[in-house]
């Protein structure tokens, strides 16, 4: 028995929330006798963010249910034991990496306690946290980031308890955008904040975001495009105002959602290699430069499906962070299936509209390709004489010389 204890795989797993749950799954269906860990720093693991705004809106009535199977199991440290085998640790941060002794030292946050951890193999699915612009006044109470279940829980409480109601929001990305709805849907007012021109300027060409933003105003939400936000302003440590570069707004409350940055403290500090803008370097298999240590997820940068984007691309989506759990755990397994790359495929509910995308945008394309041609299409989704039937709007965006659609 000794023996077998001895060959036995040892992978440790930090991070989980998606990448990280996904790959200790896989991992135990691969090889059952593996001893898979996983270590989150938080006490929640398993959580869809996505529907965070959701629950601010009022769409379902337990933060909790974020962390539930769709028959309703809580994914908590017990499931995964039972359910998928390995073993699942919360509040344990790791702070160091021995690559040349193969551990990891970690610290338990509630006890201080610390320990070195060995491994095999490593995956790193650290994830990413929201980026705090320097915009003084951030520190003031009633100023929120949505990227947590406690975020979405605790804004809830404070909305209610405090009865708060004007609503600011810096940045008109998905967070922005999700968010505005939910506030007011909620009964509050909403003003959205964007120093770029148009809505959503990563994922809309500025004409679709022209239409988007016509829905959002429609819908009551007050969009401030093209101005800088140069301070949050409080009275008595609370949020009392936001101030641009040409305006004051009245706000007691502020959603800050100006994007994400990955998470590669660790990673650099072990001597990985990591992108100069952020991000961890991985090959087609999830391999970081050491080919013991794995990484997927927000931590990491992608490389496009499409062979012409050479640029590494940051965009963290929790679809690729399953899809970087399964080749991971199949490449610890030795099935050499490899990560095609992204797509920079993504969708957004804004009330009664729906925003998808998948490809470049003309903006992107026109970096890339000397000969961009687009074609907008509008129509019905189905027959106009389909009760159902709603507009529909395309944008298409092809390479004349390839002849191929880009976007």
């Amino acid at each position: 028995e000794k023996s077998v204890m001895e060959n036995q795989l040892r992978v440790l797993i930090i991070g989980g929330v998606a990448c990280g749950p996904k790959s200790a799954s896989r991992l135990k269906r691969l090889i059952p006798d593996a001893d898979v860990t996983m270590i989150e720093r938080g006490r929640l693991v398993s959580y869809g963010a996505c529907g965070l705004p959701y629950y601010v809106e009022g769409m379902y009535p337990e933060i909790s249910m974020v962390s539930e199977t769709p028959v309703g199991v809580l994914r908590d440290a017990a499931f995964f034991e039972k359910a998928k085998g390995f073993n699942t640790l919360t509040r344990l941060e790791a702070t160091r990496i021995n690559r040349e002794a193969k551990t990891v030292r970690v610290k338990h946050l509630d006890t201080g306690d610390e320990r070195d951890v060995p491994y095999d193999k490593l995956v790193l699915a650290t994830g990413s946290r929201p980026i705090q612009p320097p915009i003084p006044g951030l520190e003031l109470t009633n100023v929120w980031y949505m990227r947590h279940p406690d975020d979405a829980e605790s804004m809830v409480a404070e909305i209610e308890g405090q009865k708060l109601r004007r609503a600011v929001i810096i940045g008109a990305g998905y967070i922005g955008v999700e968010m505005a709805e939910a506030l007011v849907r909620r009964g509050l007012d909403v003003t959205m904040v964007e120093i770029f021109d148009q809505i959503m300027p990563q994922f809309l060409d500025y004409d679709m975001a022209t239409l988007a933003a016509k829905q959002l105003r429609q819908k009551g939400v007050r969009l401030v495009l093209g101005e800088k936000v140069l301070s949050v302003q409080g009275k008595e440590e609370k949020v009392a105002s936001v101030q641009t570069d040409k305006q004051t707004m009245e706000a007691d409350l502020v959603l800050v959602g100006v994007g994400v940055r990955p998470n590669d403290e660790l990673a650099r500090e072990a001597g990985l290699a990591c992108h100069p803008r952020g991000g961890i370097v991985i090959n087609g298999y999830c391999q970081t430069s050491d080919p013991d240590i794995y990484a997927g997820g927000d931590c990491v940068v992608n490389h496009a499906a499409n062979p012409e984007i050479k640029d590494a691309m940051f965009v963290p989506l929790g679809s690729t962070s399953n899809k970087h759990g399964r080749v991971i755990a199949d490449h610890i397994a030795g099935v050499a299936d490899p990560f095609v790359g992204i797509t920079g495929t993504g969708v957004c509910r804004a009330f009664d509209i729906t925003l998808g995308r998948t490809g470049l945008t003309e903006k992107q394309a026109r970096q890339l390709y000397p000969d961009v041609e687009t074609a907008i299409w509008a129509g019905p989704d189905l027959p106009h004489y389909v009760p159902q039937s709603k507009p529909l709007v395309i944008k298409m965006v092809a390479c004349r010389r390839s002849r191929k659609l880009l976007g």
